[in-house]
């Protein structure tokens, strides 16, 4: 997607062909980050749909300050401690994408490229390591 707006300019017409797929390569690498929380984070709270994470943890922490049956409340408080980071992540998320978008406009991009490509890098060494570094089992002698 980076590599497409960078080709593409600054003025881009947002109907351009060019627009459109870079658009889709976005939507598609937000429908990997959703696929590969529900596979890696099982558990955990979507980072894909926020609005319904900060609906959910604000709902909860409702329960929590006027709940009257303390099963309610304590139900509540487990999930508002798996919602919470999520939202905060969240948060400070956008905060430091609008502080980048500010400072380096497009280019800003490039970071969670980098992350990516970073993490991407993280995760082929583990498993070349494992693979490596895991002599294979070879079946007992015969008895």
């Amino acid at each position: 997607m980076l590599a497409l707006r960078v080709a593409a300019g600054l003025q881009i017409d947002p109907n351009a062909v060019i627009a459109i797929v870079a658009a889709m390569f976005g939507v598609s690498a937000m429908a990997v980050q959703n696929a590969l929380v529900r596979i890696s984070l099982k558990g955990a709270p979507s980072t894909a749909v926020m609005t319904t994470n900060i609906t959910l943890l604000t709902m909860d922490i409702g329960d929590m300050l006027v709940a009257r049956d303390p099963s309610d409340v304590a139900k509540a408080r487990t999930r508002a401690k798996h919602t919470w980071r999520a939202v905060f992540g969240f948060v400070v998320g956008c905060g430091l994408g609008a502080c980048c978008e500010v400072a380096a406009g497009l280019w800003s991009l490039a970071l969670p490229v980098g992350l990516a490509l970073f993490a991407l890098a993280l995760g082929v060494a583990s498993t070349l390591d494992g693979a490596i570094g895991t002599p294979p089992r070879m079946p007992p002698p015969p008895a």
